[in-house]
């Protein structure tokens, strides 16, 4: 709803929840620690934006699941490049978070359809 101040507390208390009871490589807890990442830069701190988001970034990349949530997450790292003007990395995020849904999900799958649009 744009407000991402408001939003991240929440983030962070939904992430140590799932460290309780879900394993740091989990992909809820990957994804919601991505959306964590990407509300950090929206509320000025993009340090801590951009390590969060590498450390995601570093076990999907090592994950042997194959998940359209992988997708959700290079979506997420997109964002946060758009939020930092970064244009050229952001365009490679949503290919790669394109390419994650399309190889996850069937083509006649309206969530498919839903997921390409929220890239724009």
């Amino acid at each position: 709803e744009g407000r991402p101040a408001e939003a991240l507390p929440i983030a962070q208390q939904a992430i140590d929840l799932l460290r309780r009871f879900r394993a740091e490589s989990d992909p809820m807890l990957l994804r919601t620690r991505a959306l964590l990442a990407w509300l950090s830069v929206q509320t000025g701190d993009v340090a801590a934006g951009d390590a969060a988001m590498a450390t995601v970034l570093q076990a999907v990349r090592e994950s042997t699941l194959k998940l359209d949530d992988w997708g959700d997450v290079y979506a997420f790292a997109a964002r946060l490049e758009d939020a930092r003007g970064q244009p050229g990395p952001a365009a490679q995020y949503r290919a790669e978070a394109e390419r994650r849904w399309r190889a996850a999900l069937d083509p006649d799958n309206p969530r498919l359809a839903a997921l390409l649009d929220s890239l724009q």
